[in-house]
């Protein structure tokens, strides 16, 4: 699997269940079936990486904005 595209979907998870607030099952229906396990393990490890990653934090942010606003 491509990193960039992995990561894309990590931080679909992260939003989801967030800022949406949707269940891990329900995001995992959401984005193709995919285990509640996995999506949990997806959107923790973005909620981590944004401490220390300033510019996925900040695309994170900008994504946020867009979808948000």
């Amino acid at each position: 699997r491509r990193k960039n595209v992995a990561q894309a979907r990590q931080v679909a998870m992260y939003l989801l269940i967030y800022e949406l607030e949707l269940s891990p099952t329900q995001v995992g229906r959401f984005l193709g079936g995919r285990d509640h396990a996995t999506v949990i393990h997806g959107a923790g490890k973005i909620n981590g990486e944004i401490n220390e990653d300033s510019q996925l934090r900040q695309d994170v942010l900008t994504i946020k904005e867009a979808i948000f606003t």
